[in-house]
């Protein structure tokens, strides 16, 4: 259950929340793991109930309000420092006031009181109780720079509880600023909401105070959340509920003309889904998020017209919102944290993209980041509950592979990562008649890898048949697609022995510019793709290209051994065949001999490459030792772990298997233009058939 959410400026930035009767946290939006372990998220302070923010000067120091989780009495204001892990309670008035009604306490604070830093300056912090406090020293002092900014309503104030206990623990202080920022756009222009109904502003760092509460908001709305756009410094966007009153109805105002005058934009809300928070996107002007106490909403035109915007998000209270870096996040009373990774498209959307027949957005650049070591991207694993997602990568989860052939996992007691790959995001007005396509391109316009959708009405069949897998979603309005960064699959070995179930992955490409292609029903849509390298490698762009094309030197030797592999099998299955009808017939049994020894010649030729019918597991690799396609399959791992340059080593070794290859493959077209061909002309002679090589 999370009060209020912050964020940080790490790479990739935390989420830290306050936790109702727990602690308060710093949550990676991503690890280096399969999912979010436990074991990379930190306790920042004790903070169960407030705002929580963190030093835009240092990610190590976040100021939390912690009344109800901490000792030292007043708002109980923690500065926690992740270096030392120690608190320093810098409380703007700790006097203890347990059991007593805010009547009597000299500075009145909510639960859940706000805590800002001011745009302007990294050294001024704000925090409002019923009058906003300022301090410019990391909270040595606090001076008070506003009158109360609420109706101080003494009936409102007294001792809760009763008739024979008191409940004055804190949690019951009314009468206080619930909301505040400070405009982005003009140093010193303060906005402050109250719990009990009121907007107030200063010009002038507080010095003077306006009162420009909309005259048809109903008394003792709890002003929930205030936002000055970043794009119009006279734009100012609040919400406000008044639920504890029985009424459930949403309240959202916007004033384009400074608080002047205002306008309630609620239209496409529940009529009984109060608001809890309300953000403009910092990038995309009236482009809006509202979280109510059951769903999230979006508006595109400054609140005229709202839409829902569940998505796969849980029915459940919507405290707060942030967008950072692209995405939006969100803090939920009762289901946790939650990130919408890339809102770009909401960014590019337009009603004319609703209305065609497909649109694909522009993709943000997106970065390239790898497995780790033995981690199976691409399995589902067991049925049931799998407990290892990778050698030391300990998390509970289940997986399935959906209608499009996407591994789903779901973490029983860890964070999802985001998508690891381009999130390509396009839509559709209507299901498609005919299967769409989606195709990937380098700089050079040379196709890297292509995927189309199933067939209408049609599901994945054997789950796990993967070369067949992954498809384009083409369903109805949204659709995404993660782009692995691969090159497409190689063609498989021919055969029904393990390894060609096997499929060989092509490498991810190096960061770079391609293009990503969409056709649907013959019309074709394009957009520009970046791809940039992983936030946690110091590799340089020459030691990825460099990477990048020796794993397509493995790539393509690979092919064309698996095509040898694949020609042998086919000229050892004619021989075989032609050897048996041939047997049948006394007269030409020193043809069947001939053609039983040309097939164990291909055999051992095919042994040196790859030995067929081999069983899974160790033993059969152990018996007999590893060949040369399991060679190069070597050499693709030896390369690919991590974001370097080759070893000189592994260079050498290539080189080496690929003279060992070369010579097979030299024999094998001795074989067939010399012995084989002889044999074919035998055979075709004699009238029995023939062999195509």
């Amino acid at each position: 259950q999370y009060y209020h959410i912050g964020v940080d400026n790490r790479t990739p930035y935390r989420v830290y929340g306050t936790q109702q009767d727990n602690s308060s946290l710093a949550v990676p939006s991503r690890s280096a793991s399969t999912s979010i372990p436990w074991s990379a998220v930190k306790i920042a302070g004790t903070g169960e109930s407030g705002y929580i923010v963190v030093d835009p000067k240092d990610d190590n120091i976040v100021y939390v309000g912690a009344i109800g989780s901490s000792s030292g009495g007043g708002n109980c204001l923690q500065r926690y420092d992740e270096r030392t892990q120690q608190i320093r309670l810098v409380t703007t008035w700790p006097e203890s006031m347990t059991g007593e009604g805010a009547v009597s306490h000299k500075y009145r604070f909510a639960w859940t009181y706000p805590i800002v830093f001011s745009p302007h300056d990294p050294n001024t912090l704000y925090c409002a109780g019923n009058v906003v406090f300022k301090t410019t020293n990391e909270g040595q002092s606090w001076t008070p720079i506003s009158p109360d900014l609420t109706r101080n309503d003494a009936s409102k104030l007294q001792v809760t509880g009763g008739p024979i206990d008191r409940d004055s623990v804190g949690a019951e202080v009314y009468c206080t600023v619930f909301s505040f920022t400070e405009s982005p756009h003009r140093a010193g222009e303060l906005w402050a909401g109250s719990d009990d109904g009121l907007i107030n502003v200063s010009r002038d760092h507080g010095k003077t105070w306006t009162n420009v509460t909309p005259k048809d908001l109903p008394e003792w709305a709890m002003v929930t959340s205030i936002e000055v756009s970043a794009h119009n410094a006279d734009t100012i966007t609040f919400s406000a509920a008044r639920h504890k009153l029985d009424d459930y109805a949403p309240y959202i105002y916007r004033s384009t003309d400074s608080g002047k005058t205002w306008k309630k934009v609620t239209a496409g809300i529940g009529a009984d889904h109060f608001v809890r928070i309300v953000r403009e996107d910092p990038v995309r002007k009236d482009l809006l998020f509202a979280g109510t106490e059951t769903n999230l909403y979006v508006s595109f035109d400054g609140g005229a017209a709202w839409e829902l915007f569940q998505l796969n998000l849980p029915v459940c209270p919507i405290y707060d919102l942030i967008i950072k870096n692209g995405d939006l996040v969100a803090g939920t009373h009762g289901r946790a944290m939650w990130i919408l990774d890339d809102i770009t498209p909401l960014r590019q959307y337009n009603p004319a993209a609703k209305q065609a027949a497909a649109h694909l957005f522009a993709p943000r650049p997106s970065e390239r980041i790898l497995a780790a070591l033995f981690e199976d991207e691409d399995g589902a694993g067991a049925p049931g509950k799998n407990y290892m997602a990778g050698l030391g990568d300990v998390c509970a989860h289940t997986a399935k592979i959906n209608d499009e052939g996407f591994v789903e996992r779901t973490f029983l007691d860890s964070g999802i990562n985001p998508p690891r790959g381009a999130i390509i995001t396009y839509w559709l007005k209507d299901v498609p008649a005919e299967p769409i396509h989606l195709a990937f391109y380098d700089a050079q316009g040379t196709l890297i890898n292509e995927y189309y959708s199933r067939p209408a009405g049609t599901k994945v069949e054997k789950s796990d048949d993967k070369h067949d897998l992954p498809r384009a979603r083409a369903r109805k309005g949204w659709n995404r697609f993660v782009w692995d960064m691969r090159v497409k699959p190689l063609p498989k070995v021919i055969g029904n022995d393990p390894v060609a179930g096997a499929v060989v992955y092509g490498p991810k490409v190096a960061p770079g510019s391609y293009t990503v292609k969409l056709t649907v029903a013959g019309q074709t849509h394009t957009q520009p793709l970046t791809i940039v390298k992983d936030a946690f490698t110091d590799a340089s762009q020459a030691d990825m290209d460099a990477q990048f094309t020796m794993l397509m030197r493995i790539y393509n030797r690979m092919g064309d051994t698996i095509a040898a592999i694949n020609q042998m099998r086919d000229v050892r299955a004619q021989l075989d065949g032609m050897q048996k009808r041939l047997a049948r017939n006394p007269q030409h049994a020193e043809l069947a001999k001939e053609a039983a020894a040309l097939r164990d010649r291909v055999l051992e030729l095919e042994k040196q490459l790859q030995i067929p019918d081999l069983k899974p597991g160790w033993p059969g690799m152990m018996n007999h030792g590893t060949k040369l396609l399991a060679k190069l399959s070597g050499i693709t791992d030896a390369v690919s772990v991590g974001n370097y340059r080759p070893t000189d080593q592994a260079v050498e070794v290539f080189n080496s298997l690929g003279e060992d290859i070369d010579e097979v493959f030299g024999s094998m077209h001795g074989l067939t233009s010399g012995d084989i061909a002889a044999f074919a002309k035998k055979v075709s002679a004699a009238g029995v058939g023939n062999v195509i090589v």
